[in-house]
């Protein structure tokens, strides 16, 4: 039976708890579950919301939208949305953990300055209807919408008759605004994209996204049951869309920054199918590709808050504790462990507050916080479908080499024209890596996407000939993709010439990443091709944080922790070093990398149309190799 006929079983309008009933997490005055959390997160919120008390709401005026519209600027807008909401959320929190009514009158100012906010969709968004000036007529179910709306029902559930001592006015005006913003869309509209009711290549991060939003917003506050029953009815189709369109191997193919609102909003929206409707799950987390949708978080893991960062995602991040429930719903051990492993994050005021999260942060805390906990460093994972591969030299240790490539092509979500990228880090710490992006603006999902250098092929660990760059689409890809795993070796290889436009030349460009354990440990890059014509316009591109330092004719040095370094060797015959210091990163790359970051190019020496070139990497074990006379 398939998931969707599991959901076509389910007899909503008679299973889903009528409103007042749903209570997944203590609301403020069951004061049991709140008494229980530790003084130290307490204080942690308490703090925090103490810098709210005397609190300035900022405007959301008209000209936020025009500095948009003039110079894609979204992160001034952005930044404003953001802190209203982390604001909000924060106080709420705090007032729940404290309950000595303090922080009220500021949670009333909040509410009302939210709802009164002329819409609820970013300027970004209004301006894919071509529309630059906000009206109260525009609704959408989107993912700023969805946020806010969940905010403002988390509020309405927490603080419950402490609004109303003040005045009904406050709970019917959060009702009143989500339902005409949020609620009524989505029961009006099967066309947002992101539901996966009308035809397209994928449904991304916004499926689970913004219906666990709406889930939540009408689970807790919506009181006529029919509609409580459409909503959940819709938002379980609208989930299976997702599902079935997801990379049957459970590879986010966003990457892993994304998998907390994909694969861990999916794990929500299914809990919270299963909380409406009497604890029944109908067996979904037993399914082989949700499963797997949750392992992906420990397959993409490299040590640390560092992950696997193809496409747009940051390579470093906290994740939540639904990496850990996520685990527990489908019994993986080693998702459990990297939950528990994982810092505790501390609330942030300046990105998407998702309540939900923050809550189970908060109630899981002591489960979470049972023993000391490593993270599983799984030795190598295999995603067939999205051609990604992760290997490392250890299993269950972040000591060694690590290495991640991959093949696919340049349509998939969040892309960037990266087919045979890879990455490789060092104990735990970057040595070649995928830059990630930068703060988005008005180009980043435009048609001008490609022109932001971050986004290029020649700006990742991939080749370039005779200046040509891999170009966009599901055309450019990796041809003949293969992978062999042993107990010595991980390989991924693959034919990279469809991943370029015919200027380039290419007849044919295979590329094999390999990872060698034991005693001759080492990451390989060999890369054999065949041109149309000779050409010394070759360029083998190499990003790093590191700066290089120069051993010997095709032998160079970087040391990617104090006293630790790898040692990188290249056919100095025929390859030709040249050092490219990078200038132009901003905030969110060098939030990520730091200040420094270089290019590495390995430049063709003489005019060639066929040829190997290998690049290898072998970590030095306490200062020089042996063969550096140490």
């Amino acid at each position: 039976m398939t998931i969707a006929e599991r959901w076509s079983r389910k007899d909503w309008g008679r299973l889903v708890e009528p409103w007042g009933n749903f209570r997944l997490f203590p609301s403020g005055d069951q004061r049991d579950g709140w008494l229980a959390v530790s003084d130290e997160t307490k204080q942690t919120w308490v703090t925090l919301a103490e810098r709210f008390v005397d609190y300035e709401w900022p405007t959301m005026s008209a000209d936020l939208y025009l500095r948009y519209k003039r110079e894609g600027d979204n992160l001034k807008y952005l930044n404003r949305f953001y802190e209203r909401r982390s604001a909000l959320g924060i106080l709420t929190v705090a007032e729940c953990l404290e309950w000595k009514g303090r922080f009220i009158d500021p949670i009333v100012s909040g509410v009302i300055a939210i709802c009164e906010e002329t819409t609820w969709i970013t300027p970004h968004d209004l301006m894919h209807r071509k529309l630059f000036i906000p009206s109260p007529e525009d609704v959408d179910v989107d993912l700023s919408s969805g946020e806010t709306g969940a905010v403002l029902a988390w509020v309405h559930y927490l603080m419950g008759s402490r609004l109303d001592v003040i005045h009904p006015r406050i709970r019917e005006r959060i009702e009143t605004e989500v339902r005409r913003r949020l609620i009524e869309p989505y029961l009006r509209r099967d066309d947002f994209w992101w539901m996966g009711f009308v035809p397209s290549t994928y449904v991304n991060n916004w499926n689970p996204w913004c219906n666990q939003n709406v889930l939540i917003s009408v689970l807790l506050l919506e009181r006529d049951q029919a509609d409580r029953a459409a909503v959940v009815g819709k938002a379980a189709r609208s989930l299976e869309a997702f599902i079935r369109k997801y990379s049957p191997d459970g590879c986010c193919e966003e990457g892993p920054m994304y998998w907390g609102a994909s694969g861990g909003g999916l794990h929500t929206c299914l809990k919270l199918l299963s909380e409406c409707s009497g604890g029944d799950d109908i067996g979904l987390f037993k399914e082989e590709i949700v499963g797997d949708i949750g392992r992906y978080i420990y397959r993409a893991h490299i040590h640390g808050d560092y992950f696997v960062n193809f496409a747009d995602g940051d390579a470093r991040f906290p994740i939540s504790s639904n990496v850990f429930a996520f685990g527990t719903s489908i019994g993986d051990d080693r998702m459990i462990q990297l939950g528990a492993s994982a810092e505790r994050r501390r609330p942030v005021v300046f990105s998407w507050f998702n309540m939900h999260d923050y809550l189970q942060d908060i109630f899981l805390e002591r489960k979470l916080g049972q023993g000391d906990v490593t993270a599983p460093y799984v030795r190598e994972a295999w995603m067939d479908a999205a051609q990604v591969l992760t290997a490392r030299e250890t299993e269950g240790s972040e000591i060694g080499l690590f290495l991640a490539a991959k093949g696919g092509h340049n349509h998939e979500p969040h892309n960037h024209n990266d087919v045979g990228n890879f990455i490789v880090y060092a104990d735990g710490c970057p040595v070649f890596i995928d830059l990630g992006t930068e703060d988005y603006t008005a180009a980043t999902f435009g048609p001008d996407r490609y022109t932001l250098w971050y986004t290029q092929s020649q700006y990742h660990n991939c080749p370039t000939v005779r200046g040509v760059l891999q170009q966009n689409g599901q055309q450019y890809r990796s041809r003949d993709a293969e992978c062999f795993l042993s107990d010595d070796v991980a390989e991924l290889s693959m034919d990279l010439e469809a991943a370029y436009p015919s200027e380039a030349g290419i007849a044919s460009w295979k590329r094999i990443v390999r990872l060698s354990r034991g005693t001759k440990a080492a990451v390989e890059i060999s890369d054999s091709f065949a041109l149309n014509e000779a050409t010394d316009e070759i360029a083998l591109n190499l990003m790093t944080p590191l700066a290089p330092v120069n051993v010997r004719a095709g032998v160079f040095e970087l040391e990617y922790a104090p006293n630790r370094r790898v040692e990188i060797v290249y056919d100095a015959e025929i390859l030709t070093l040249t050092v490219e210091p990078m200038t132009m990163m901003g905030n969110r790359i060098r939030r990520n990398w730091g200040d420094a970051m270089y290019r590495l190019v390995l430049k063709a020496s003489a005019n060639v149309n066929e040829g190997t070139y290998i690049v290898k990497v072998k970590r030095l074990e306490g200062g020089r190799g042996k063969d550096d006379g140490a």
